[in-house]
């Protein structure tokens, strides 16, 4: 589970990240909300990102709720840095990965042609993270090390409130950065 780890761009060269991070981002919905669509172009709505699962073999999230086209859906959450990742860690032949409704990655498909698929073949649609980030990958994951370093995680009402606190310009300038 969060034994995965991939080096990504920093401020000051690479470094390495945790999938925690991603995960970590996902649980606290620390990230811009406003107009999320999936890859084949889906409007999204997440109504509740799930239960993270910090233990079992199986998808990183249960049980989540979601609105994809208009249409209320509840699933599992699989999360990677990579679409690619799906298949290379196996979740497309694994049974414990068919309630599966959202694969969200970190970064975009290098392979345009690729699609989620599980074991049924069924296409599961993928939201990519990145360029709906509040700030860099980096500070995501600095925040996350420091909570450790200080014996605690930083809880969820903590990150909730910082995000209340970011005005819609700054929304705007991240999707400036991103373009």
């Amino acid at each position: 589970m969060n034994e995965f780890l991939q080096e990504a761009p920093g401020l000051y060269g690479d470094f390495k990240i945790r999938e925690e991070v991603i995960q970590k981002i996902w649980n606290d919905q620390s990230f811009i909300q406003k107009d999320l669509k999936t890859e084949c172009g889906k409007k999204l709505t997440i109504l509740s990102p799930g239960k993270w699962n910090r233990g079992i073999e199986g998808p990183d999230f249960f049980d989540a709720r979601l609105i994809l086209n208009e249409k209320n859906i509840r699933g599992d959450i699989e999360i990677h840095f990579h679409a690619k990742d799906w298949e290379s860690h196996g979740h497309n032949i694994d049974p414990n990965f068919t309630k599966v409704v959202l694969h969200v990655t970190l970064f975009p498909n290098r392979a345009k042609d690729f699609q989620t698929r599980s074991e049924k073949n069924t296409e599961i649609p993928q939201l990519i993270l990145l360029p709906h980030l509040f700030q860099s990958v980096e500070e995501y994951a600095e925040e996350l090390c420091i909570s450790k370093l200080a014996g605690r995680e930083v809880d969820k009402e903590e990150t909730n409130s910082k995000k209340r606190l970011v005005p819609e310009k700054v929304e705007d300038l991240a999707r400036q950065r991103w373009n």
